[in-house]
């Protein structure tokens, strides 16, 4: 049984990245930057790419490193499940899996951030 505590903070992490890639489309073209910055600001900052930076609680933090740490699979099973937003159905059939085996690798995945979260100070 997954704690209550990692499926909250799993959902904090996942409005953090929505947040996180919200303000990545933002800034595009010439526009976005004078916006962002105003027109001196975008006028005098170099050519290339900038991202955003991205203000993450202690804890989401810690959740977000363990996450990296995953396989693909659970990265990307945590990723639909609580970053993409929708209903269960959406999500177990965009994984192409059954709702029990979509479940089961979910709550692995939690389980396997739950017992090495510790490690990620």
């Amino acid at each position: 049984m997954v704690p209550d505590w990692i499926v909250g903070l799993a959902g904090e992490w996942g409005s953090a990245m929505r947040r996180f890639e919200s303000k990545l489309t933002q800034i595009s073209g010439t526009l976005g930057r004078i916006h962002e910055e105003g027109p001196v600001g975008a006028a005098i900052r170099g050519h290339g790419d900038h991202l955003p930076d991205i203000d993450l609680e202690p804890e989401v933090q810690k959740f977000h490193r363990a996450w990296l740490d995953l396989d693909v699979r659970d990265r990307k099973i945590l990723w639909i499940a609580f970053k993409e937003p929708g209903p269960a159905k959406k999500k177990y059939l965009q994984m192409e899996l059954p709702k029990k085996t979509y479940y089961r690798y979910r709550e692995n995945a939690l389980m396997k951030i739950c017992l090495d979260y510790h490690l990620y100070e």
